[in-house]
């Protein structure tokens, strides 16, 4: 072998395959770098003691529009996203303001301002989105899932960004009987 290394030929492999494992390390942590974890760590608060699971809540201080809100985490003012909906844009520089965007923003205001929140990730989805926002299903503190909620009353509605994720499906479903029953979006005044 280290005769075949001496050899041009061989020595230019030798050189190739060490670019190849320099630049799929590097990949590989630039990889970890925009995928990283999500700051709120668990979700899910396990006690050691036997006692039943408990979640971590969070304040909204915001509510941005229909499908995105600011939360305070630790101090900290995150965007999240609602992974599987998405609603008429209200703040979008580029576009004026949508057909029911307002109605749905308001919506959410109604439900989620200033009130405790839990939040969810999903395996299937990145952490944050392209414009840094953490993605997650977001949950009330009586249990309702606003991006659930949100579609089942017509205020939004289902949407995939690459991979399919969790409640994909149902979400779908929720859709198909907003639109049947036509609720906000789907409702013939609007």
């Amino acid at each position: 072998m280290a005769s075949y290394a001496k050899s041009p030929r061989g020595f230019a492999l030798i050189l190739a395959i060490a670019t190849m494992i320099i630049v799929i390390a590097s990949a590989n942590e630039f990889y970890k770098q925009t995928n990283t974890p999500n700051p709120v760590g668990d979700y899910l608060k396990e006690k050691t003691s036997g006692e039943p699971v408990q979640y971590e809540y969070f304040k909204v201080i915001r509510v941005v529009d229909g499908d995105t809100l600011q939360v305070d985490i630790h101090g900290t003012k995150e965007k999240v996203r609602l992974i599987g909906i998405n609603t008429p844009e209200t703040v979008d520089p580029r576009r004026a303001v949508q057909c029911f965007g307002k109605e749905a923003s308001d919506r959410m205001k109604n439900l989620a301002e200033g009130n405790l929140v839990r939040l969810e990730s999903d395996d299937s989805q990145s952490f944050r989105d392209t414009y840094d926002r953490l993605l997650d299903y977001v949950y009330l503190e009586d249990g309702q899932m606003l991006n659930r909620k949100m579609i089942a009353e017509g205020y939004a509605y289902e949407y995939t960004y690459g991979t399919p994720y969790k409640y994909q499906k149902e979400f779908r479903d929720l859709v198909s009987l907003a639109r049947t029953s036509q609720r906000g979006l789907w409702s013939k005044e609007t």
